[in-house]
């Protein structure tokens, strides 16, 4: 499997989906009505200005938002 890093979240649309091989977790972008961009987990939404882009790659597996894929980075 490919993998390809985000580079910056300008290249994002909102719902993509990315990982970081920091936690595992499938993460979705999300860009809410106001334009305040955001990543989401399964019950939760963090504003993008905590995270660099750096760490987190597109996301192609068959995991959902908010679940681990702990065999995306082998």
């Amino acid at each position: 499997m490919k993998r390809q890093k985000i580079g910056t979240f300008n290249n994002l649309k909102n719902g993509d989906l990315i990982i970081s091989p920091i936690d595992n977790e499938v993460t979705q972008y999300y860009i809410d009505k106001d334009g305040i961009k955001y990543l989401s987990s399964k019950n939760s939404l963090f504003g993008i200005f905590q995270f660099d882009a750096e760490d987190f790659y597109f996301y192609n597996g068959e995991k959902k938002c908010g679940e681990i894929d702990k065999h995306y980075f082998l």
